[in-house]
């Protein structure tokens, strides 16, 4: 039975597994992934997301986001070349199908990320549940009463009520305040001098 639940993919992290497997023929096993966990949220709408390039915006305000990644391909093996080679080859494939099967969005210069958020901001107020299906924690400044997250990698479920003990802080918004002070992954620098102490 389906309930008035919403799921939201982020596709490149479901489509990571593959890439770390060495499987490059995955495009329908990835079709029934998403349909198997909309089914076990009774989701009665499913929404695909994805990255089609780096953030146009985010570029703008810092040229030098996600600088390092460039780094990172170019001490590349050949045999990781090809890999990294057949592994988007099959995503162009998976892409093409969840256009044609499922509700899939994506737009160049725009990150799976945003698009999420965009997602939340506008739908959460039509919906009892949002389920986030990505393992990207930074997708956890969306979470609310009614919007959740599940990760395929770590197979847990990540909610207001267990915030605390995954981040340290009590909510999403101190959550935000605390990255910006961290910095992180994609060539961010946090604030110089300031050690982040908390009580986990």
């Amino acid at each position: 039975k389906k309930e008035n639940n919403l799921v939201v993919v982020d596709l490149m992290t479901l489509a990571h597994r593959y890439k770390h497997k060495k499987q490059f023929t995955f495009a329908s096993d990835m079709l029934k992934t998403i349909m198997s966990i909309a089914n076990s949220y009774s989701a009665k709408d499913v929404i695909v997301t994805s990255d089609y390039g780096k953030s146009a915006y985010r570029l703008s305000l810092f040229p030098e986001y996600m600088g390092d990644r460039a780094a990172r391909y170019a001490d590349q093996s050949p045999e990781e070349q090809k890999y990294t080679e057949l592994f988007f080859a099959e995503l162009a494939n998976t892409r093409e199908l969840l256009a044609e099967c499922t509700n899939f969005i994506q737009f160049k210069g725009v990150e799976a990320d945003d698009i999420a958020a965009y997602i939340v901001a506008k739908m959460k107020d039509k919906y009892d549940n949002i389920w986030l299906i990505s393992t990207d924690s930074d997708w956890d400044q969306n979470l609310s009463e009614n919007v959740h997250r599940f990760s395929s990698r770590t197979r847990r479920e990540y909610t207001l009520e267990n915030f605390y003990d995954e981040h340290a802080v009590d909510n999403p918004n101190e959550w935000t305040i605390l990255k910006a002070l961290q910095g992180g992954h994609d060539n961010i620098k946090g604030v110089e001098d300031i050690v982040i102490v908390t009580g986990k």
